[in-house]
């Protein structure tokens, strides 16, 4: 049994709609990675919990109350207890969304995190602001769904329009909270993460993360389906949109390039 103190321990730093799913999946494949999800964050109950603690959480009632009330009066304990007990593993970690650490709520359990300078941060982004901007809106408008694996079926998706302003309000929202996460972890191990990469040069992003937990190279594996196509396709007014983009400066015009 490895010690929690012993353990590798790791954050998922990200916006939504970056790809974290898929590197969560990715990750969970490794035999010596215990990788929680949304594990810090929810109203109602926490999010994604792996290992023993999801078992717990199907067989015990009591336990979503427990770990609410863990996680909101003593986050430090839940952190340790919970979060990064590696439950027999070498490595453990979970995500923590830009969205939500930075909320009043969970601040607490950021500044946690931001003052333990051996926790290791993946932070990962995503080039294609506007395709991660349109995956919100769809999710948000269309169809509910925020994740697709194995032999489920893809939902329906139609083509929409896109409020430019709005569009241009959430880039600086996004890069916003990233520079607050760069500054909060500038002490901490850290390792970029690009979803673009992830996507297209798995196996080689894969090395790099495993040597940077300080784990062996291991195929990860991911039955994650793709919900959207490229934003040229599902955005009826593409051009206005990259146009007002590119002319901000939040973006350069390659990295809204489409493969």
């Amino acid at each position: 049994m490895v010690e929690a103190g012993k353990a590798v321990r790791f954050i998922i730093c990200c916006a939504a709609r970056s790809g974290s799913t898929m590197l969560h999946v990715l990750l969970s494949s490794h035999p010596e990675i215990t990788c929680h999800g949304e594990a810090l964050v929810g109203e109602d109950a926490v999010g994604f919990l792996a290992g023993r603690f999801a078992e717990k959480r199907r067989t015990d009632p009591s336990f979503e109350k427990f770990l609410l009330a863990l996680r909101d009066t003593q986050p430090a304990r839940f952190l340790n207890e919970i979060i990064f007990d590696p439950q027999g593993r070498t490595c453990v970690g979970a995500k923590f969304k830009t969205d939500e650490a930075f909320q009043e709520r969970y601040i607490p359990l950021q500044t946690i995190i931001r003052n333990d300078l051996e926790i290791k941060i993946l932070m990962l982004t995503r080039r294609n602001v506007l395709a991660q901007y349109v995956s919100h809106l769809v999710v948000a408008q269309q169809t509910g769904t925020h994740l697709v694996r194995g032999d489920a079926r893809i939902p329906d998706v139609k083509p929409i329009e896109i409020v430019t302003a709005h569009c241009l309000d959430y880039v600086r929202n996004v890069a916003s909270r990233h520079a607050m996460a760069v500054r909060d972890y500038a002490q901490h191990p850290v390792l970029q993460v690009c979803y673009e990469d992830l996507v297209f040069k798995r196996d080689e992003v894969a090395v790099e993360i495993l040597d940077f937990l300080d784990l062996d190279a291991h195929e990860l594996t991911t039955d994650t389906k793709k919900i959207l196509s490229p934003p040229s396709r599902m955005v009826t007014n593409y051009t206005e949109v990259v146009t007002a983009l590119t002319g901000s400066g939040l973006v350069r015009a390659q990295d809204l390039e489409e493969p």
